[in-house]
């Protein structure tokens, strides 16, 4: 089984556990968390072989476990993992066992809530993820896994406490593979990654460097649950809301300056939203990625009204399209062979300007941005792109990668030739 133990460590040994050897796990839960007729019952039921019975006897009570500080995050976790078991080895199978750890899942999501103090609710918050970790570890089906892990990232996000299963989003994606899960159930798991992921970034206070790192998860996240909707089937349009928020975010990014996100059909949908702020996304996107500067002001006029509502600045985005349309500049200038030299009069052309001071400024943005590599010779009026990172990744840079790869394997031979 896949564990996520290095994720979110669950605790093997605690005082929860009280007599294993001569007793089952539940009834020594029983007996710290229940009064004598609770042990008492659990211990009939147990004595009947009536597994699901002990658990459902043993829920209503976890609510203490949940609630109270008395009780640390080990026994907790220690708790729920006890339930976990139980129904895993009860010989209930298929939909009944999906069912029932479910129960126990959503049990530790939201069982006690009422009873928590407002001081520990930071602690109880914690206890939650890591008994809710601990039924996820004892899992065995990879559906119910999902689900149970879709809980996980839900408790924590509404609870405040996204940090916790940050560790999650960077593997998520190989666990989903991994499982071959239904469209379905891949999207409920991934829409659940972007909240956390947008919740991080919005909480991230590390610098500009641990921004972008956040910024760009995000748009990972988004651009996973995104992709969930080109399996046959798929309804594009219920994937119009996040696929809005994506190309916001994008487009309001500093960093961002290429995508391939034109090509998703969520991201085709926002065409035919029925809100103005989607299709203002999907224009403003369009124009940013494959437009040229008189494209992208003619969306900026088309589209003024609904910035606010998608949290975007004007004058922001006009910088921003400068660098995409030199991005635009660099890539054709190498393409099919070019020599990437490109005249001041030309670039002073693609980026709507006659004042070479902006020229400049600009190229030195998208040098320091990682769009160009770039040499500018000012005696000349020229500048030379040596690399650029293109908008988007189309026919004629399939063509231009092939071309620098062979130019590339002609030096290598010489190379090799002179040392020889």
């Amino acid at each position: 089984k896949m564990s996520v133990a290095a994720v979110l460590p669950v605790s093997r040994s605690s005082s929860v556990v009280l007599n294993l050897g001569d007793a089952p796990a539940v009834i020594s839960l029983a007996s710290l968390i229940g009064d004598a007729a609770l042990s008492a019952k659990v211990n009939s039921l147990v004595e009947r072989g009536d597994a699901p019975g002990c658990i459902h006897a043993l829920l209503p009570a976890a609510s203490t476990l949940l609630a109270s500080s008395q009780y640390s995050n080990g026994q907790v976790s220690s708790a729920f993992a006890i339930l976990a078991s139980t129904a895993e080895e009860s010989g209930v199978e298929g939909s009944a066992l999906h069912d029932l750890l479910l129960e126990i899942a959503n049990t530790a999501k939201s069982a006690g809530s009422a009873s928590e103090k407002p001081e520990e609710k930071a602690q109880r918050s914690a206890a939650r993820v890591k008994a809710l970790a601990a039924v996820y570890h004892v899992a065995a089906a990879p559906v119910t896994r999902a689900n149970i892990l879709q809980i996980l990232l839900e408790t924590a996000h509404e609870r405040n406490v996204d940090a916790l299963v940050a560790p999650v989003l960077a593997r998520v994606d190989s666990w989903v593979e991994a499982w071959a899960l239904p469209t379905a159930e891949a999207q409920k798991l991934h829409r659940a990654c972007v909240d956390v992921a947008e919740a991080l970034y919005a909480g991230e206070t590390g610098g500009p460097a641990a921004e972008r790192a956040a910024c760009t998860a995000v748009l990972e996240r988004m651009e996973a649950y995104l992709k969930t909707f080109e399996a046959p089937g798929s309804n594009a349009a219920a994937g119009v809301e996040v696929a809005r928020r994506a190309c916001a975010l994008f487009l309001a990014a500093p960093h961002t300056f290429a995508s391939d996100m034109l090509n998703l059909s969520a991201v085709k949908a926002l065409a035919s939203a029925p809100d103005a702020a989607s299709k203002a996304a999907g224009s403003l996107l369009t124009a940013f990625l494959t437009g040229t500067n008189d494209a992208v002001a003619s969306a900026l006029s088309a589209h003024k009204a609904a910035l606010p509502a998608l949290g975007l600045d004007e004058g922001k985005l006009r910088s921003k399209a400068r660098l995409c349309m030199l991005a635009a500049a660099a890539s054709a200038s190498r393409a099919n062979g070019g020599n990437g030299v490109v005249s001041y009069a030309d670039l002073r052309a693609t980026l709507g300007t006659s004042d070479d001071m902006v020229l400049e400024a600009t190229v030195l943005e998208a040098v320091h941005h990682g769009v160009v590599v770039a040499k500018m010779d000012q005696i000349e009026s020229t500048v030379t792109f040596e690399d650029v990172t293109p908008r988007v990744f189309g026919d004629e840079e399939w063509k231009t990668l092939l071309h620098d790869l062979k130019r590339w394997e002609v030096g290598l031979q010489r190379l090799m030739h002179v040392t020889l």
